[in-house]
Formats: structure tokens, C-alpha cells, sequence
């Protein structure tokens, strides 16, 4: 009975120990990697641009409250370029620098990703550091949260 006992004991510590390593391996999934949020931006219609920008700030903020580490180069990058005039190139080579930092590469697939010079370049710079790529649709992770919705470009 001593045995049959301490055999219990033992498989109950090895299930123990296997829920807890899978809790930190949850966690550390989430909270250590740096994960580069890509969406289109450009176009010629000034309210397409601003939705976007939008889009990008409310994904982020979502997946920042969920325990992600968000980088997402449109809520940095728009608000400086309008600001400062640098010319496009200066921007992407920015995003491309800090991509090469990240451990992932999400890409927000609103209309005209698949388009999007920017996007492109990001893809095919994660493909070539063989950085994973991820694809996400806006509606599916937003779940109605509106966080950023008033935030606008001056």
C-alpha cells in the first residue's frame, strides 16, 4: 500500500510540475517577445491614412492590455512625420531597424496590405532574417474595444 502510495505522490509532483512549466511557458511566450505590429498606411486619400492609423493604435492597445510587447511603427512614425517632413525612406529604414530587434513579425491585414510597399518590405526582411510571421485580422482581435478611437494625428 506504502508503494501504490508514493507512486500517487509522485505522479500528482510530475503533474504539478508539468502544469506549472506550462503556465510559464504561457507566460513567457507572451510577455518575452517583442512582436513588430506591420499595417498599411499609405495612400492618397487623407481619411483612408487616418484609419489606418487608427486601426494600428486600437490593435495595439489590445494586444498591449492582453501582455503582449507591442512595437507598432504607425503610432510612433505618423505623428513624427508630420512633424518633421522626413522623407519616406527615413521612416522605413527606422521600421526595418527596429524589425531586425523583434521576434515577430505581425501584420495587421486591413485593405491594401497585400499592396503596401511598407508591408512588403517588412515581410520579405522578416522572411529573409527568418524572423515568423504572423497574419492577424483586425476584427479579430479588436472584440469592439475602441481604445484610441479619439487619438488623432495633429
Amino acid at each position: 500500500m506504502s508503494v501504490l502510495i508514493a507512486i500517487c505522490i509522485a505522479i500528482f509532483i510530475v503533474l504539478i510540475v508539468m502544469v506549472i512549466r506550462e503556465i510559464m511557458e504561457h507566460h513567457a511566450v507572451r510577455h518575452g517577445k517583442l512582436i513588430y505590429l506591420a499595417c498599411p498606411y499609405t495612400h492618397k486619400d487623407p481619411n483612408i491614412r487616418q484609419q489606418r492609423y487608427k486601426k494600428s493604435l486600437m490593435a495595439a492597445v489590445h494586444l498591449i492590455r492582453l501582455g503582449y510587447n507591442v512595437f507598432a511603427p504607425l503610432i510612433y512614425t505618423v505623428p513624427l512625420e508630420v512633424r518633421t517632413h522626413e522623407p519616406y525612406d527615413k521612416w522605413l529604414d527606422l521600421s526595418i531597424t527596429i524589425l531586425s530587434r523583434c521576434d515577430e513579425l505581425w501584420v495587421l491585414t486591413l485593405p491594401g496590405w497585400e499592396t503596401s510597399r511598407g508591408v512588403m518590405e517588412e515581410i520579405n526582411f522578416a522572411k529573409e532574417h527568418r524572423i515568423p510571421i504572423k497574419y492577424i485580422d483586425f476584427a479579430s482581435i479588436n472584440h469592439g474595444d475602441n481604445s484610441g478611437e479619439q487619438t488623432m494625428v495633429d
